[in-house]
């Protein structure tokens, strides 16, 4: 019979321990927070009487920790044949932990009257040494974002829960109105237009005959030379940021024939690289 596994997360307070725990909860983790280590041993076996569960994520309040009780407690966890235990350790320099309580105005758990944010952070990392000697994977979290230690999380434990980056590409006729939700519009009015094709005009850009006529045309092909390295740039920039969503919208007079066949082409030459949604707001069903 196959193990169970089980991650400890602990480390300093504000370190991004409620990350670490979100992610492993995204992961398919079953998740406990904020437990003090007291309890730890008879969670862990209550887990094991009653849970359909295999994976678990535990954190451990470090307010609540007792450098005196932490190596006795972590002997018993690790002396259960059933479960493979790891260790996550959160770590950040002190004038950067100082820093992320200035800017969110919280209170340390350890701070008392008349003592220092400083001297809490101190007495704190005192406590919990010893899970950091213990520790199978230590972070310094002080130059990361919550979304780099999530991508950090997911290379160390080779679980990618981190979805692709979205692009939705919006088809849309100028003469409707310019819908509100875009990022980006770009007008393909300048491509001869299928409309003036007899044979064309009731027909939209997901008919072959009308997607033909607009990729045979020189002008749909110099703009998209152009298009295609500023969305890539574009999209970069954005997924930098920690976004994950972009709409980009193709419009045309009537958004039935260009700007649909555009949007088709757009789809199709992204689907691999990134999660692809598309909408023809303006062409007829």
């Amino acid at each position: 019979m196959d193990k169970k596994e089980l991650i400890i997360i602990t480390g300093l307070s504000g370190a991004g321990i409620t990350t670490a725990s979100n992610y492993f909860e995204k992961a398919g983790y079953y998740t406990i927070d904020n437990l003090p280590i007291n309890n730890l041993v008879d969670v862990v076996k209550t887990l094991n009487a009653t849970s359909r569960y295999v994976k678990y994520a535990i954190s451990l309040n470090p307010a609540l920790l007792d450098d005196k009780k932490i190596n006795g407690v972590m002997s018993k966890i690790r002396g259960f044949d059933w479960i493979n235990t790891r260790v996550i350790y959160l770590d950040i320099d002190t004038q950067n932990l100082i820093n992320r309580y200035q800017l969110t105005r919280k209170k340390h758990p350890l701070t008392i009257e008349n003592e220092s944010l400083e001297e809490s952070i101190r007495e704190e990392r005192e406590r919990i040494k010893e899970f950091n000697h213990m520790s199978s994977f230590i972070v310094d979290t002080s130059n990361l974002s919550a979304k780099d230690l999530e991508h950090k999380l997911s290379r160390a434990f080779k679980k990618d829960i981190l979805p692709k980056f979205i692009v939705d590409f919006v088809s849309f006729g100028f003469k409707n109105g310019t819908p509100s939700d875009l990022d980006y519009i770009f007008d393909v009015r300048f491509i001869p237009n299928p409309y003036y094709i007899d044979e064309l005009r009731e027909k939209t850009g997901n008919d072959q005959p009308v997607y033909d006529y607009v990729f045979a045309q020189k002008e749909t092909h110099a703009f998209l030379k152009h298009l295609i390295p500023f969305l890539d740039y574009c999209i970069a920039q954005q997924k930098k940021t920690g976004r994950s969503y972009l709409v980009v919208g193709i419009g045309c007079t009537g958004g039935q024939h260009r700007s649909v066949a555009i949007t088709n082409y757009l789809k199709n030459y992204y689907q691999e690289k990134y999660t692809i949604l598309s909408e023809h707001r303006h062409a007829k069903k």
